[in-house]
């Protein structure tokens, strides 16, 4: 799900895997393989997405009490 958001992200901003993961400090292989597990640290997501340009925000609901 972060994955996909990031890519979506990165094809908005014109941002090639290459170029975030030089941002990151980490190999384009790393990065790769991060994406393709989709499974981040909340410290990971929020570095992404200041690369990127963008402001992580996570947020809870209230479910729909509907009978």
């Amino acid at each position: 799900m972060f994955s996909d958001l990031v890519r979506h992200t990165q094809i908005d901003t014109k941002i090639t895997q290459v170029e975030l993961a030089e941002k990151l400090g980490i190999a384009q292989g790393h990065l790769s393989r991060d994406l393709k597990k989709d499974d981040f640290k909340e410290s990971r997501m929020r570095e992404i997405a200041e690369a990127l340009g963008c402001e992580l925000v996570i947020e809870l609901r209230p479910k729909s009490t509907e009978s």
